[in-house]
């Protein structure tokens, strides 16, 4: 039998490709927000296309220093809060946490 070390307090288990297919549930959910974003900006969605995945380069080079991958350099949130930022010039924290929830809904 198995035992975990006392000092244990939590076991991340990364599911990608393995319980489900990630590739077809991250464009799901990446169509959704920029169909709502195309709605809510009315930005032509290739450049909302390629205005997140700069986001996401920018986000990710910028938790780069921790010389470490965090968890928070994969956060559609962050990605979603950078986006928005970019385009709008300011942060829109309703537009932001409802791009992260249709993001999800749709994976």
């Amino acid at each position: 039998m198995f035992t975990l070390p006392q000092k244990l307090k939590a076991a991340f288990i990364d599911l990608d490709d393995t319980l489900y297919a990630y590739h077809s549930c991250n464009t799901a959910g990446t169509t959704a927000v920029v169909e709502l974003l195309h709605r809510k900006l009315n930005m032509p969605p290739v450049l909302i296309q390629e205005t997140l995945a700069q986001a996401r380069t920018i986000v990710k080079e910028r938790l780069r220093h921790t010389r470490q991958e965090t968890a928070s350099s994969h956060s559609r949130l962050l990605y979603f809060q950078n986006m928005v930022e970019q385009r709008e010039g300011r942060t829109e924290v309703s537009l932001i946490l409802e791009c992260e929830r249709v993001f999800w809904q749709a994976y």
